[in-house]
C-alpha cells in the first residue's frame, strides 16, 4: 500500500508511468522540446533547481501528455508537494541568487573598463610611435637642400636610413588593426499571433516573463543567444537576424527553444 509521501509525489508518479511504458527521457525531450536535465529534475522533485511554479506546471503537463499520464493528477500532486516545500525554498536558493547578482555585475563592469583602458593604451602608443618616426625622418630646419644643376639630370634621393630600434611604418598600422573588434550581436523579433506567455533568458541575464496578446511584438539583442519557454507553441512567430525561425509544437503546447 502506498504511503502518503508516495501518493503526493508527482515526480515518482511521472517516472513510474514512463518506465512502465518503456519510454526514454530522450524520447520525451524530443517530443516536448524540454531539456533532458529539466525532465530529470521534475522526476527527482529537485525544487531547489526548478523554475517558477507557472513554468513547472507547463513542463509537468507537457511531460504527462507525452507519456500518456493523467496531467490533472500530476498537477494536483505537484500542488500538494509545492505547498509543503515553499517555505524552505523562500529561505534557500533565492537569497543566494540575489546575493550573487551584484558580484556578477561588478565583474562585467571591471572587464569592460579593463578592455577600454587597454584600447586607449594601444592607441596612444601607436600615435606616439608615429610622431617619433616623423620627427626622425624630418631634416633639421637649418640644413640647406642641395642645389641641382640644370645640366645634370635630377636623381632620386636615397631613402633615409631607419633610426636604430625603430620599426617599419607598416607595424603601426598593424598594431592599430590588432585591436579586437566588438563582438557580433544577434537580433530576435517576436510577434504574437495568439494569447500566450513567454519566459525569455538573454545571455546570462535573469529570466523575464511576458504575457502577449495577438499583435504584440518584442525585439531583443544578445551577444551569445536566447532561451525561450513558450506557453503556446502556435501563439508566436520568430525571426532571428532577419531569418524566420519555425516553432515546433501544437496549439497550447509548452516548448523550450535555444537560439541560435
Amino acid at each position: 500500500m502506498e504511503n502518503r509521501e508516495t501518493l503526493s509525489s508527482f515526480g515518482n508518479y511521472l517516472q513510474s508511468i514512463r518506465l512502465e511504458k518503456h519510454i526514454s527521457i530522450d524520447r520525451v525531450a524530443a517530443e516536448t522540446r524540454i531539456r533532458q536535465e529539466m525532465i530529470r529534475r521534475i522526476e527527482a522533485e529537485d525544487h531547489d533547481h526548478l523554475p517558477d511554479p507557472v513554468f513547472v506546471r507547463g513542463y509537468i503537463k507537457a511531460v504527462a501528455e507525452a507519456i500518456g499520464a493523467d496531467a490533472e493528477e500530476a498537477l494536483n500532486r505537484y500542488q500538494q508537494r509545492h505547498q509543503r516545500v515553499t517555505p524552505i525554498m523562500r529561505s534557500g536558493p533565492r537569497s543566494v541568487m540575489r546575493s550573487t547578482a551584484p558580484d556578477r555585475f561588478w565583474l562585467r563592469l571591471g572587464l569592460a573598463l579593463g578592455g577600454t583602458v587597454a584600447l586607449i593604451a594601444i592607441s596612444l602608443y601607436g600615435y606616439q610611435w608615429m610622431e617619433k618616426r616623423d620627427s626622425l625622418m624630418k631634416p633639421p630646419a637649418n640644413q640647406a637642400l642641395p642645389e641641382i644643376s640644370a645640366s645634370e639630370p635630377a636623381t632620386e634621393a636615397a631613402p633615409a636610413p631607419a633610426a636604430p630600434g625603430a620599426a617599419a611604418p607598416v607595424d603601426a598600422v598593424e598594431a592599430v588593426a590588432d585591436v579586437p573588434a566588438p563582438p557580433a550581436t544577434h537580433t530576435l523579433s517576436i510577434e504574437a499571433r495568439d494569447d500566450t506567455w513567454l519566459k525569455i533568458i538573454v545571455d546570462d541575464q535573469p529570466p523575464v516573463r511576458h504575457s502577449l496578446k495577438p499583435g504584440d511584438a518584442i525585439e531583443l539583442t544578445a551577444q551569445r543567444g536566447f532561451n525561450l519557454l513558450v506557453g503556446n507553441a502556435t501563439g508566436i512567430s520568430l525571426r532571428l537576424d532577419g531569418r524566420a525561425i519555425p516553432v515546433p509544437g501544437k496549439k497550447g503546447q509548452v516548448v523550450n527553444l535555444d537560439l541560435p
